[in-house]
């Protein structure tokens, strides 16, 4: 394991084990918290500045599910206009996510977090 497959961040952007922390090893939950002293993961302004970043993919996560909703691909006569809306929502969270992009490791754990409750991001492979 790498640390990075190691991490995670919860829905407020802290950071933590990516699996239950009775199924890590005394290893792995050292080896979390030397990096998050490290890189400094759990320093106020940059919790902050994560939190917003996660509260902001968020957003389009669900501006997204309005223009799927609205574009309705099932019915006789999907709205199109809503149908290229949601794409470019797709592309910006894609971009948002992208290893290049700022906390980018804690915005992919809001996406895989969302997953569940929307059903498209697995359909259309967002991450």
């Amino acid at each position: 394991y790498s640390d990075m497959s190691l991490l995670w961040f919860d829905p407020d952007g802290k950071p933590g084990l990516s699996k239950p922390i009775d199924r890590a090893t005394p290893y792995e939950v050292k080896r979390i918290k030397v990096t998050v002293w490290l890189y400094h993961l759990d320093k106020k302004e940059t919790a902050a500045s994560r939190a917003r970043h996660i509260e902001g993919i968020r957003k389009d996560i669900k501006n997204a599910d309005i223009a799927y909703k609205l574009w309705n691909p099932n019915s006789n006569s999907p709205n199109l206009v809503q149908k290229n809306r949601f794409d470019n929502e797709l592309d910006k969270i894609k971009t948002k996510i992208a290893d290049s992009s700022v906390f980018a490791g804690a915005k992919r754990c809001a996406v895989q977090l969302a997953k569940s409750e929307f059903t498209w991001i697995e359909e259309f492979k967002v991450i």
